[in-house]
């Protein structure tokens, strides 16, 4: 018994040791790689990168994007230039980006639509849509998920069905005490 318990701990310490040296090497590669493509980073823009010519979201490039009207927006991997709205390397499809806002939790609108992620939500009304934030851990929650305009009140981009919008909301600042 006590045999099978040394050789366990020592395959596990084998596996971290091999999990630690891969992500090593991943992260030098990646490291090599933008050097040798002379990749620079886009000041202010996290992990955007430029060649000069193209944009690429870590080390991939991005299609359509305009280098010169390319903004990272520094909220939930919200991007944009003067075509389109990009989450991290994807166009988030039907986005207006001169009137696009992120919010909190992965939302986001602009003067038509609301969208979670780069997911289009057909049911939402963008005039009174609003995030329902909350306070953890004293941090504003930018994880928070719950949602609702007028007509419905939503987690991550779905409806929940059968609450009433109107009455749907944090009671107190802690996130725990969600009432509906």
């Amino acid at each position: 018994m006590k045999k099978t318990t040394q050789i366990v701990n020592i395959l596990i310490f084998f596996l971290i040791i091999a999990s630690i040296i891969t992500t090593f090497i991943k992260v030098s590669s990646i490291h090599h790689q933008r050097k040798s493509q002379n990749l620079i980073p886009i000041e202010g823009a996290g992990q955007y990168y430029t060649d000069g010519e193209n944009i690429y979201y870590r080390e991939e490039i991005m299609k359509y994007t305009d280098l010169k009207s390319f903004t990272d927006l520094s909220i939930n991997a919200y991007s944009k230039d003067k075509n389109y709205v990009y989450r991290f390397s994807t166009i988030v499809e039907g986005a207006n980006p001169e009137t696009f806002q992120p919010l909190y939790g992965n939302y986001a609108k602009d003067n038509q639509n609301v969208y979670f992620a780069s997911t289009l939500i057909e049911e939402a009304d963008n005039k009174t849509f609003e995030v329902l934030k909350c306070i953890w851990r004293n941090k504003l929650n930018n994880s928070n998920h719950f949602a609702r305009d007028v007509n419905h009140a939503y987690y991550m981009g779905e409806i929940i069905k059968d609450i009433d919008p109107k009455n749907f909301f944090f009671e107190d600042t802690d996130c725990t005490d969600i009432k509906y």
